[in-house]
């Protein structure tokens, strides 16, 4: 049951956070930070375990430089939610060019929960590149080159099929 909650929360979250998330985004687009570092102190003081106030702070000290604050809440947003892929994502994004053995530690965690994602698999292939292992590299490269093609495939499936039903409802 507990699962099934947090799951329904990161999903739909009651309606005064959701509202507070949604501004707090606004805020971050409009790069109106400190306001916006508000709104997470005010999220984070209804629900101090809200792994998306902790995920929006870090965006918000991401986008002010200040990375090392960033990192923090978002391994907080992690440690909370270990489903919640944006932390992971988050993560991964700062340590590529930082410390290439974490971005991939965060990338490999990213790859386990959804691993028919071809970016990704580019992605890690990069790291494993930066770490001169070009046999791990390549076999990932590959995996991601394999799952893209498919994906191709699916879609033009799709189109095609779609293209046929609308020559078919043209042609009554």
């Amino acid at each position: 049951n507990n699962i099934i909650e947090k799951l329904a929360q990161c999903i739909s979250p009651p309606s005064d956070i959701r509202q507070q998330i949604t501004r707090c985004q606004a805020l971050l687009a409009e790069n109106k930070l400190d306001e916006a570092l508000r709104v997470t102190d005010w999220i984070l003081m209804v629900k101090p375990d809200s792994p998306r106030g902790l995920k929006l702070r870090g965006d918000v000290y991401r986008a002010m430089g200040e990375v090392e604050r960033a990192v923090k809440a978002y391994v907080q947003a992690h440690e909370l939610s270990a489903i919640y892929l944006e932390p992971m994502i988050r993560l991964a994004e700062i340590f590529k060019d930082m410390d290439s053995e974490r971005a991939l530690d965060y990338l490999k965690k990213l790859d386990g929960i959804s691993p028919l994602n071809p970016d990704r698999k580019v992605d890690i292939g990069s790291v494993y590149l930066k770490l001169a292992d070009t046999e791990k590299a390549v076999s990932y490269f590959d995996e991601g080159m394999e799952m893209a093609s498919r994906e191709i495939a699916g879609r033009v499936g799709d189109v095609a099929s779609l293209f046929n039903l609308a020559q078919a409802f043209s042609s009554q």
